[in-house]
């Protein structure tokens, strides 16, 4: 699957893909990330700090399901990270740079090369401002 990222209001987004092989099986993600999408397109949309905290709590929350698959994990990760970078751009606070460091690394300690690995790796550059 080739990702490419895709500048939008609010950050980054990716796109792309291949078809599935016939032996795939898509399995459907948890409750908790379509709450943790919703936090994350409100949070887009109404430009907050603090809706991107909630955001940041609710992908965490997500990333840390037990019967999670690897490639789930990893995605509720790099939502981590991206929420935590937005709430520090809003609010530059230290609490928020430090989280967003935190979720940047643990997101990186498992990220395979590509285009999600490069913006979680432009964050970690932009919060060393």
């Amino acid at each position: 699957m080739t990702l490419t990222p895709v500048d939008v209001v609010g950050g980054v987004h990716l796109r792309g893909g291949t078809a599935l092989e016939s032996r795939q099986t898509i399995r459907p993600e948890p409750a908790s990330f379509a709450e943790a999408r919703e936090a994350s397109a409100l949070a887009s949309r109404e430009k907050s700090e603090d809706l991107w905290r909630r955001a940041a709590r609710l992908w965490a929350t997500a990333a840390g399901e037990r019967s999670l698959a690897p490639e789930p994990k990893r995605d509720a990760r790099w939502h981590v990270a991206e929420a935590w970078t937005n709430a520090w751009r809003l609010g530059h606070w230290p609490s928020e740079s430090l989280a967003a460091r935190d979720a940047i690394e643990a997101y990186l300690a498992d990220a395979p090369e590509g285009p999600m690995r490069d913006v979680a790796l432009g964050w970690k550059k932009e919060l060393g401002r």
